[in-house]
């Protein structure tokens, strides 16, 4: 299976009591059942992801960026992160990007969207978000997905 398949593969079911709209399983981001594949497009890895209060935080294992520590009040390595605040619904056009705080579109592009945004203010240091979820109507489909529920 692909992992264009895999992703496109569901719906599951929750894993908590609560029957949550998203959540973090395995290292694996959800929305309604469906898995949401994040990747770097800086280097093509696969994003560590967390959640919580309606936000997804990627970060990538292996591209690292400097910030600004203000206690120290110097600059540090960090890794890439991406805030994505979702609504609940797979139709990602319709959530929030940020990276380094600052809001950044998305577009659609083949099998799901991309976010493009700089750290710099002159846009120089360009880095770029690959999501992938189920194509439009695919989500209700059960039987055509596998049946992974």
């Amino acid at each position: 299976m692909s992992a264009t398949d895999d992703v496109r593969s569901g719906p599951h079911e929750c894993p908590f009591e609560e029957d949550y709209y998203a959540w973090v399983a395995g290292g694996t981001a959800y929305v309604r059942g469906y898995r949401v594949d994040a990747t770097c497009g800086d280097c093509d890895s696969q994003l560590d992801v967390q959640f919580g209060e309606h936000t997804f935080l990627f970060t990538c294992p292996e591209c690292v960026v400097w910030g600004d520590d203000a206690v120290t009040e110097s600059s540090r390595a960090i890794p890439l992160g991406w805030r994505v605040s979702i609504r609940n619904t797979t139709d990602l056009t319709e959530w929030s990007v940020y990276l380094a705080g600052s809001p950044v579109e998305m577009e659609p592009v083949p099998h799901g969207v991309e976010a493009r945004g700089s750290l710099t203010d002159d846009g120089d240091e360009e880095h770029v978000l690959h999501v992938a979820l189920p194509e439009e109507g695919q989500e209700y489909d059960v039987e055509s997905n596998g049946g992974d529920s």
